[in-house]
């Protein structure tokens, strides 16, 4: 099985083998895919697995790469009876396990199209690696970052923020900030296209704040939960939370819509008042 669609709300996400990805989320069968769907086999986009930390699998004496055994890896794809889909391969002598699910209903009323799905990532290892899940967006964007608090610095500079909003530019620099997890455990990133009409992609994860993260930055610092990044003018932002070593398992939902500027404000304003779990 080479691919599988999931259908939610008002519109689908597709699942494929070929890296182990979801790559279309689709609000309504007539809108855009409101992922980033990549520039082929040296940038590719959708919603991804990968293993933490950055430092130690994605960095070698030439700077960052990406391994292809990891990614796009040799993933197998499988469609349960209750309708979910279930990815798996083995690399890095690591097992790398990935379920998605449709989303039934979204947590607040709204009237714009949407689509959504479950996500749980796990990384089988006796190591101390973890689960790292990102979400690829397209830029330019406005980027969200619910329960704001102690950013660090990844790859400088640091974006201005407003009230927990970033613009994040299709020109240079890139950069990336990282996140305790939130005291309460819930972490809300969005991402709002600048389009208009545009899309919307809401990420709901869980990350423990009591839990021991791995990921640290290039050239020192603490370990972070919750990241954005901007590539700084190769079209797409990311979306990512990272799994504790004690469980190794990041569960999230992802959720898109369509809409107006307008439409969209309402829906996430609505959203990060009602502080969902994941669902």
């Amino acid at each position: 099985m080479d691919s599988l669609t999931l259908r939610a709300g008002t519109g689908c996400a597709v699942v494929s083998a070929d890296g182990g990805r979801v790559v279309e989320l689709r609000p309504a069968h007539d809108v855009p895919n409101v992922l980033w769907h990549g520039t082929g086999a040296a940038i590719a986009g959708g919603d991804r697995m990968w293993p933490a930390p950055e430092v130690e699998h994605f960095y070698d004496d030439d700077g960052w790469r990406c391994p292809p055994e990891i990614d796009p890896g040799s993933w197998t794809l499988s469609g349960t009876a209750d309708g979910q889909a279930e990815l798996r391969q083995r690399a890095a002598d690591a097992g790398f396990r990935r379920t998605v699910t449709p989303i039934e209903d979204l947590p607040v009323t709204s009237p714009v199209p949407w689509s959504g799905y479950r996500t749980t990532d796990v990384l089988e290892t006796d190591r101390a690696w973890s689960a790292w899940h990102l979400v690829v967006v397209p830029a330019p964007a406005r980027v969200f970052v619910g329960a704001w608090r102690e950013p660090v610095d990844y790859y400088a500079p640091r974006p201005d923020e407003i009230e927990g909003w970033m613009d994040v530019r299709d020109e240079p620099p890139r950069w990336k900030i990282g996140f305790p997890a939130p005291e309460d455990g819930r972490v809300l990133l969005a991402a709002l296209d600048g389009a208009d009409p545009g899309g919307l992609v809401v990420v709901f994860a869980s990350a423990d704040p009591g839990g021991t993260y791995v990921d640290v930055p290039p050239h020192g610092g603490p370990a972070t939960a919750v990241q954005v990044y901007s590539s700084g003018g190769q079209g797409f932002c990311e979306l990512e939370h990272h799994a504790p070593v004690e469980s190794r398992t990041a569960t999230s939902a992802v959720v898109g819509a369509w809409g107006t500027r307008g439409e969209r404000l309402e829906l996430l304003e609505a959203l990060v008042e009602s502080r969902p779990s994941v669902p």
